[in-house]
């Protein structure tokens, strides 16, 4: 009775489906297969875009080097003409500054966003399958309860994410 008060679109239609998929089997093996691969390509489609980002994260500081050695290059270019000089030091420096700003300000903060809510998402998605698996079960509410309740403060201890770890300067 109280998931009918459960918005059908709860995690993003995962419980729906879930519900769905246990109608239409009836077969806790089953269900619990076919729940468990949607969790599993959930959680690698959240983790591939942050990796995207830690990729860039370590990936832009070298861009900015790139520059730096450009900006050197036109400095030696223009030794002769202290008009130039100026302008490009600054391109080799601003670029390295760019480049590392990048990585710390912006990529590595937003992969460790990603994938510290990756980790909560996996864990709403398992509880969701866990809750799905006890009703099959025909297990009584409160037991359920607290088999959740349970479930999710263990869940908690283990998702306590490492941040990714920063680029080399």
């Amino acid at each position: 009775l109280a998931i009918r008060d459960v918005d059908p679109n709860f995690a993003g239609g995962f419980l729906k489906r879930a519900i769905t998929v246990a109608v239409m089997s009836g077969e806790s093996r089953e269900v619990r297969q076919i729940l468990e691969e949607e969790i599993r390509q959930h959680r690698i489609a959240r983790l591939e875009t942050s990796n995207f980002f830690r990729t860039m994260g370590v990936l832009s500081p070298m861009f900015g080097l790139l520059g730096t050695l450009l900006g050197i290059i036109q400095v030696l270019r223009s030794m002769s003409e202290p008009a130039k000089v100026g302008p490009a030091m600054a391109l080799a420096i601003t670029s390295a500054f760019y480049g590392i700003g990048l990585s710390t300000v912006i990529c590595v903060p937003v992969a460790n966003k990603i994938r510290q809510r990756a980790m909560q998402e996996t864990v709403v998605l398992e509880l969701i399958l866990e809750g799905v698996m006890d009703i099959m079960g025909a297990k009584l509410p409160r037991l359920i309860e607290m088999h959740l309740r349970g479930y999710s403060l263990a869940q908690q201890d283990t998702t306590t994410a490492e941040p990714a770890p920063a680029p080399p300067a």
